[in-house]
């Protein structure tokens, strides 16, 4: 019983599905970006939605939020821990409670069934 716990185990990896939230504040400004991965058609193929607000600081004044909206698919690699974004010069890296985008960390706060 306990080998068929570890084999099962060990083949198992946890979902990166879910929603993913960073906050970075500046001397140019404030923005919080949330990414949401689902999974999509196909094996190891994810679609991820990415809002980004943020404001811009100008002469000491924060001035109206600005928001955008990207959508990319990608490809994950379970043995590099990577999300592959398909036309995108950009990797998503995946460790512990979160991911990195570029040089941007964003903390998990909703797994698959969350969103």
């Amino acid at each position: 019983m306990i080998l068929m716990l570890l084999l099962f185990g060990c083949g198992q990896s946890a979902s990166i599905a879910g929603t993913y939230v960073s906050r970075q504040s500046e001397d140019y400004g404030s923005s919080r970006d949330t990414l949401v991965i689902v999974p999509a058609a196909g094996e190891d193929n994810y679609s991820v939605l990415r809002r980004s607000t943020f404001r811009r600081l100008r002469e000491g004044k924060l001035q109206p939020e600005e928001q955008k909206v990207f959508q990319y698919t990608g490809r994950y690699d379970s043995a590099a821990g990577l999300l592959v974004l398909d036309g995108e010069d950009k990797r998503i890296r995946f460790f512990t409670g979160g991911l990195m985008l570029v040089r941007r960390e964003y903390k998990k706060v909703a797994g698959e069934d969350g969103l």
